[in-house]
């Protein structure tokens, strides 16, 4: 998906949660409610949307979700139409599809195409018990020009004052195929190839990144080949929309360029922990604690290869990759409080409000806590265990105020 970017302030964007939880909260449930239902579980439901924010200005139109359920009521399957309109990129349309056949198979189909710069192509599918569970495989494929990417120089202390505009263009692939030794405990392999251009954005205002920091690695595009090798634990009661467990991974990855601006070999490790703490009746809270470190050998990787913080699943404050550096460390705190629970058209629904705190810095050498990025906020959430998570999100870092949305959980 695009990045997100630090919010611009509107009154349609703050008046989204509060509409919802006003609506949740004074409306009867509606259990014997139905949307239009076209077929034997499928149901159809027409929205309009909005989007506000700096980096990528207004957005308008409207969607289509269509829902298909099993015979439990639980949503399975969401396929979505849309139309849109955004100041910078004129009108655009696209599909997003995402699924879960079975408790442990999952795929993801974006694409989108817009009047000027934006396209979007992205095919995901895995499967963590193939074959009688005896492994687990994932497939991704990625082609998209992104004329909103940001870069503003390296390390923690990089001044918004430099910022500057580049449209991605890029093509890759990934797969991974793991030996599942136990039910909790995975060890895998895998490889990833990825082209990438840069092209002048489509903000018009800002400088080319390419002109602003010449000097910076990967300017002039690169062509990479990464060689993965991975291990993880999970004990998480859900993939999706967990409230209990630990999830712990390693990462290392080989990567070594084929063409364009890249050194011959570099490196890049990964670990993270994630855990889950229920807590109260019926785990109406669940404390959620994530720790994550990146580290990249030498400062010849290219700019968009090395570790960055920022984005909706990082520092939450702040758009994607708004800081990057050869290292980083990130932790992520949050109570997750169920405010309601019942059914809404037919299928079980949860409104969630969970504040949370997001701690991180990027740097080069061993000064790992001279500028830490501290962003406090809350979510707003509605649930459809056990698939579906879409949610609003508000957190307030040193730039100011982000607010955005997305449909699944962070971590």
């Amino acid at each position: 998906m695009p990045r997100l970017a630090p919010g611009r302030l509107t009154g349609w964007t703050l008046a989204l949660p509060l509409a919802l939880a006003a609506f949740l909260l004074a409306t009867p449930a509606p259990a014997s409610a139905e949307g239009l239902e076209i077929a034997e579980g499928v149901e159809f439901y027409p929205f309009p949307t909005y989007k506000g924010n700096r980096d990528e200005g207004d957005t308008f139109g409207g969607v289509g979700v269509f829902l298909v359920t099993n015979k439990k009521h639980e949503i399975i399957h969401v396929i979505a139409p849309l139309a849109q309109y955004n100041t910078h990129t004129g009108v655009s349309g696209g599909l997003l599809a995402f699924g879960y056949p079975t408790d442990h198979q999952e795929y993801k189909v974006v694409a989108t195409v817009s009047d000027n710069v934006d396209r979007e192509v992205r095919l995901k599918y895995s499967d963590k018990k193939l074959l009688d569970g005896k492994y687990s495989a994932s497939a991704q494929v990625k082609w998209f020009i992104d004329g909103f990417s940001r870069f503003y120089g390296f390390g923690p202390e990089s001044e918004l004052a430099n910022e500057s505009n580049f449209a991605s263009k890029e093509l890759s692939f990934g797969a991974t195929f793991g030996f599942n030794l136990s039910d909790n405990l995975t060890v895998g392999v895998g490889e990833r190839y990825r082209d990438i251009e840069l092209e002048r954005g489509t903000v018009t205002t800002l400088p080319f990144t390419g002109d602003r920091f010449p000097e910076a690695r990967g300017t002039d595009g690169a062509t990479l080949l990464g060689h993965r090798f991975w291990a993880g634990y999970d004990t998480r009661d859900n993939g999706q929309t967990p409230t209990r467990g630990l999830m712990l991974g390693a990462e290392v990855e080989f990567c070594t360029g084929l063409a364009g601006d890249v050194p011959t070999l570099y490196e890049k490790w990964t670990l993270e922990g994630r855990k889950f703490f229920p807590h109260g009746d019926d785990t109406q809270y669940v404390f959620v604690a994530r720790v994550k470190l990146d580290f990249t050998s030498g400062a010849a990787a290219p700019f968009y290869e090395q570790a960055s913080l920022g984005g909706s699943d990082s520092l939450r404050a702040f758009g994607g990759d708004r800081w990057i550096d050869r290292h980083a460390w990130l932790i992520n705190l949050e109570e997750r409080i169920r405010l309601w629970r019942t059914e809404i058209f037919g299928h079980p629904m949860e409104l969630e409000i969970a504040p949370h705190v997001d701690l991180g810095q990027i740097y080069s050498g061993t000064d790992m806590f001279s500028n830490v990025q501290v962003n406090p906020g809350a979510t707003l959430r509605l649930l459809s265990r056990p698939n579906v998570v879409g949610g609003i999100t508000t957190s307030y870092g040193s730039e100011g105020l982000n607010v955005f949305g997305g449909f699944s959980f962070p971590f």
